[in-house]
């Protein structure tokens, strides 16, 4: 092959490395969001229970490290969230 083939080879190839890994970043961000927890809005979070479910009896709530205080962690819903909140991802333990 001569020098233009080569060339032209290398290119399509550059190109289409290009093409895949501009198609892949929305999905690399939807993986990253799903890792740090979904957003209070998308699971309508509210810091007050609801029809008597509340966060403390939450199948994802994990209670705070030293056992007091009222903010604990969900394994859902990203960051701090009251044990007396709901959200719609709610399951019972």
């Amino acid at each position: 092959m001569d020098a233009q083939h080569c060339q032209r080879r290398r290119m399509l190839k550059q190109g289409a490395v290009a093409l895949v890994s501009l198609a892949a970043l929305p999905l690399a961000g939807l993986y990253r969001d799903a890792a740090a927890g979904a957003s209070r809005f998308d699971l309508h979070y509210q810091d007050r229970p609801k029809d008597g479910q509340r966060c403390a009896d939450c199948a994802a709530f994990i209670p705070p490290a030293d056992g007091s205080g009222t903010q604990g962690a969900c394994r859902v819903v990203a960051g701090q969230i009251d044990r007396d909140g709901w959200c719609m991802a709610f399951t019972r333990k």
